[in-house]
């Protein structure tokens, strides 16, 4: 059993090492550029050769000469927009272009939008699964670039872009996404989310500790499994869901209205256990006592260990630790297998520190030998089990509303009752066989009736999403831009728009978006610690910083689409996008008063 954890954990890092060993720089980017009288215009494809079935992203850069600009797709009052025209092979379609934030110009109360100098449009290029061959490149650039007078340009372009090989990926980057990856998923274990899940475990290996080491080795090894099976289910369910066009990323299980029902009973039934209103965790969450003392000695512990695996994955999703958010992001538009790599290398920090405890049995004798003060322990871990059932509760509430609450509560008590008869039955059990078969149905009933009050049903309905909280402050600015006539506010959280963000920096003004979820528990404490405070919320409305709230707690494509732009796939994340244009600035996952004024101080002076 020794062997082969040493032989897995060899295995893994010298995966790694040859990442480093065989990563080949590229060569320079293949590019097809043209000048004209009054500008000059480039293609170039990121990256520089193609893999069949990924999207592939072609650059092109036009740069205006001094004192002339071009214009937007939006180019408003006068003007006409950069155009785009395409001849490719079959399998290969060309998306929209992605347009970068214009410049407002005024002349003679006439309002146009459009780039000064240099501009760099991104357009998406689809790749079919089964395209082979060289693919050829053709894009005819047709453009108007004024000063004082107009002249129409264009320039064709060409461009043979060839297929990737392992020598051209970025090896670099994969062996970092996998790096942040296990250090994420190790940081992990000390989420709210997480913690008190893990106690659980920790609870079996000390009532194991005087058992042979190969047992508890064989508990480690199982808890692991548990983890990575679990991890690798998740990701084959994001990858199937995500080909299949569905816009889902991080923690989207909690999501669904139905995983927060029955993650509220598992965790009801759970505290009731630790508490000790019936024995019937042992066997399956591994916790102290006799009843795991008996059940050690055959496979239904191994079965525990591997379900406690299971479960800690299950209340990890709704983390993002830090590190985590850029190995999340790193999968997307990435193949299948470093998908996989990803998720493993998370499932291993997640898992890892159960298994080396299991592993070395030895670091267990600087904790107390079992005793009452375990009883104890459990009985007051059964509190953050209650308290995480409180949070999934409200949870609900954001996403179907008050009245799922309410249903959800009184489920919860019925739920509660047949934990309660349950444990007269193991306490007071029956002999003659119709009691005792009364004393069995009695619980399921409860059961049964308890989750069918308590699951999501048509009768509730859906709610809008919250309103937008006001700040600290209460004084607001009202702006409309006459080029988009869209309103925009400053001095409270706007629901999040496309639109409203595209606004808000053709104002000028420097935007906070912060993408959130009421399933996030790391994103509701940034919240109380960092972006409502009053030192902040001052800054806010000081900078007049148009705040925007991107709120995941629902399934919501556009979000996902904004976040997958970030190059993440999981909240919180939090963009502050400069006054003057330009790149948003991305903020660390855990967030402090002065991290946040000193990235808007930066915002404002760019």
């Amino acid at each position: 059993m020794f062997l082969l954890a040493r032989k897995f954990s060899v295995a893994f890092f010298a995966l790694l090492i040859v990442f480093i060993t065989t990563r080949v720089c590229a060569a320079n980017d293949v590019t097809s550029s043209l000048r004209t009288d009054h500008a000059s215009v480039s293609l170039l494809v990121e990256p520089r050769d193609y893999v069949a079935g990924k999207e592939l992203k072609a650059v092109v850069t036009l740069i205006s000469i001094p004192g002339w600009h071009t214009y937007y797709k939006n180019p408003g009052d006068v003007g006409l927009a950069t155009r785009i025209k395409w001849t490719l092979p079959d399998g290969v379609s060309a998306g929209e272009i992605v347009w970068p934030e214009p410049t407002r110009f005024t002349q003679a109360k006439l309002v146009s939008y459009g780039y000064e100098g240099k501009v760099v449009l991104s357009i998406p290029l689809a790749i079919a699964a089964d395209f082979t061959g060289d693919l050829p490149l053709h894009a005819k650039v047709k453009w108007l670039v004024c000063a004082e007078q107009c002249v129409p340009e264009e320039a064709e372009l060409e461009l043979l872009v060839r297929t990737a090989s392992p020598s051209s990926t970025d090896y670099m980057g994969l062996l970092t996404a996998l790096l942040f990856a296990f250090v994420g998923g190790l940081i992990l274990n000390l989420m709210p989310c997480v913690l008190p899940v893990l106690s659980i475990k920790v609870f079996a290996l000390l009532g194991e500790r005087d058992a042979p080491r190969g047992q508890l080795a064989k508990h480690g090894l199982a808890f692991l499994l548990g983890v990575l099976v679990s991890f690798w289910v998740l990701a084959i369910i994001l990858l199937v869901l995500q080909s299949a066009g569905s816009a889902i990323g991080w923690g989207f299980q909690l999501q669904s209205p139905g995983f927060v029902v029955a993650l509220a009973a598992l965790f009801t039934l759970l505290g009731l256990n630790f508490l000790g209103v019936f024995e019937m965790g042992t066997s399956l969450q591994g916790a102290a006592g006799e009843l795991e003392q008996r059940a050690s000695r055959g496979s239904s512990a191994i079965l525990g260990s591997l379900s406690s695996g299971v479960l800690t994955t299950l209340v990890a999703t709704p983390c993002t630790a830090p590190f985590l958010g850029a190995g999340i992001g790193f999968t997307l538009g990435q193949s299948p297998i470093y998908s996989m790599m990803i998720f493993t290398a998370m499932g291993l920090g997640v898992g890892l520190p159960v298994t080396l405890l299991a592993l070395s049995p030895g670091w267990l004798r600087y904790v107390p030998r079992p005793g009452a003060w375990m009883l104890l322990m459990k009985q007051v871990f059964a509190f953050p089990m209650f308290a995480t059932v409180v949070w999934l509760t409200w949870v609900l509430g954001h996403q179907l509303g008050v009245d799922s609450m309410g249903l959800l509560l009184f489920g919860l008590v019925l739920i509660s009752a047949a934990g309660w008869l349950w444990g007269r039955h193991q306490h007071h059990s029956e002999s003659r066989f119709l009691k005792k078969l009364l004393q069995i149905i009695f619980p399921l009933l409860f059961l049964i009736l308890g989750l069918a009050i308590a699951w999501p049903s048509a009768l509730v309905r859906h709610t809008q999403k919250l309103q937008p909280q006001d700040l600290s402050y209460s004084e607001t600015q009202s702006l409309k831009q006459p080029g988009l006539g869209i309103e925009v506010k400053t001095g409270i959280w706007l629901p999040y728009s496309e639109s409203l963000l595209n606004e808000a920096r053709h104002q000028g003004h420097p935007v906070f978006v912060d993408f959130t979820a009421a399933w996030c528990l790391s994103c509701q404490v940034n919240k109380q610690t960092s972006l409502h405070a009053d030192s902040v919320s001052e800054v806010f409305k000081k900078l007049h910083v148009v705040t925007i709230e991107a709120d995941w707690t629902n399934a919501d494509p556009v979000i996902t689409q904004a976040l997958a732009r970030l190059h993440r796939n999981a909240v919180p994340v939090y963009a502050v996008y400069p006054a003057s244009g330009g790149a948003p600035e991305l903020l660390p996952e855990v967030l402090t008063p002065s991290l946040v004024i000193g990235a808007l101080n930066t915002a404002i002076q760019k």
